[in-house]
């Protein structure tokens, strides 16, 4: 190891904001992520958090926390969801029978596309299950008040019109995803401005029809205006986008381009077609936000917007250009497959900064798929994605103009 136990340690004090930790054990150990690494495990009870009992692994070479965990009363409860939302579920269109606002009012046919889904890892103390965990917490802090649901039973089954219902189902789609990126991808990340759970208030906003990310407190917020924003998972979803692009870059999020509005439509788009609910030939395909808009409050967006520009033709703004790196970077999900395509996204926009472009960011994700040794034939595949569209307009292909690297190369920009 090149720092020490004591060293470790330390690191391990910064991350949780603790100045002691009580009931200590270190050892030094192999964690198996993305790829083996040396690291100090250390059990102990910080002077911080509730004096909660946290398991920390910090890397052995450069002292970075590879994961952190409470591990205080944690245990698995159930919930009723939208999986994603319920137009999609049920392949219906806003405004069908039953498939309306409504001012949060339940019908039966809203009821039918609720899903019972684990909560998993919730905490238990005095009896009282609670939404939070390792990868998600509902945390209380923006009006309206008493937005986190709490039971006795760990039974978490609320109807659509119940407000606890938003704080369950975010939880579930938050808790999902950082699974996903933690675990299937083997990526390690964890927010940044705090230690545990991705911190979220369902019931946000003073009930406005809008939410956020705040990377000043690495927080998520969702509104109730409209369709309440925690019910589709393509809101949540896109959110934690730009969280996670504040996290892997350790805060050199950009919006050139509107990038990171392209990162939260891809991320959220990527989670909800691995549903299979809309066949590729549907208009829905490619909506983002499909219960939230495309409605009578507001149109939502795209994830075809190559094929109405170039990206030499991307006009002004945020929103809109986001959608083409979005569009551009799901021709790999299409061709590649989700978790290639997913993974290879994520390496390279951990290799891009605060004033980075999409070209910039195509070439970085090209870069990092090499350097993770993906398949020339990959290679090949997603750089024609990016580009093909210069030199073959019919192909309705994306109009980046960028080098393909070679199979097995390092290049001098870490993807870690």
């Amino acid at each position: 190891p090149a720092i020490d136990d004591a060293a470790a340690l330390g690191h391990a004090r910064g991350y949780l904001r603790a100045k002691e930790m009580r009931d200590l054990r270190v050892d030094r150990v192999w964690w198996v992520g993305d790829a083996a690494r040396l690291a100090w495990r250390i059990v102990g009870q910080p002077d911080s958090l509730d004096g909660a009992h946290w398991e920390l692994l910090v890397d052995a070479l450069d002292g970075r926390v590879l994961r952190a965990e409470n591990l205080d009363s944690h245990a698995n409860g159930t919930g009723l969801v939208f999986d994603p939302d319920p137009l999609s579920s049920a392949q219906a269109a806003y405004g069908t029978t039953g498939y309306v606002d409504g001012n949060d009012a339940n019908t039966p046919q809203l009821q039918a596309q609720t899903f019972n889904r684990p909560l998993r890892d919730i905490t238990l103390t005095g009896g009282v299950y609670s939404l939070v965990g390792p990868y998600a917490a509902c945390v209380d802090w923006d009006a309206p008040t008493g937005t986190c649901a709490t039971n006795t039973t760990g039974v978490f089954n609320y109807t659509r019109d119940d407000d606890n219902f938003e704080s369950v189902n975010v939880y579930y789609h938050l808790d999902t995803y950082m699974r996903y990126i933690n675990q299937t991808l083997g990526i390690a990340l964890t927010p940044r401005q705090y230690a545990g759970g991705v911190q979220y208030d369902p019931r946000g906003f003073s009930g406005a029809d809008n939410s956020s990310f705040s990377s000043a407190t690495g927080r998520l917020r969702f509104g109730e205006g409209g369709v309440d924003d925690a019910e589709d998972a393509d809101v949540v979803i896109h959110e934690l986008g730009h969280g996670i692009h504040d996290w892997i870059t350790n805060g050199g999020l950009s919006q050139v381009q509107g990038l990171s509005e392209g990162v939260g439509d891809y991320v959220a788009a990527s989670y909800s077609r691995s549903f299979n609910h809309w066949p590729a030939n549907a208009t829905a395909y490619s909506w983002m936000f499909d219960w939230d808009g495309h409605n009578p409050f507001w149109g939502g967006r795209i994830t075809n917007y190559h094929l109405s520009v170039t990206y030499q033709t991307l006009p002004s703004g945020l929103h809109i250009p986001g959608q083409y790196w979005a569009s551009c970077n799901l021709l790999n999900y299409n061709t590649i497959g989700r978790e290639a395509a997913d993974r290879a996204f994520l390496l390279g926009l951990a290799m891009t900064g605060g004033s980075t472009n999409q070209q910039d960011a195509a070439q970085a994700v090209l870069n990092a798929a090499a350097a993770a040794g993906y398949t020339p034939t990959q290679l090949a595949t997603m750089h024609a994605n990016f580009t093909a569209g210069t030199t073959d307009p019919g192909n309705r292909r994306c109009t980046y103009v960028l080098t393909l690297p070679q199979g097995g190369i390092l290049f001098a920009n870490s993807f870690e």
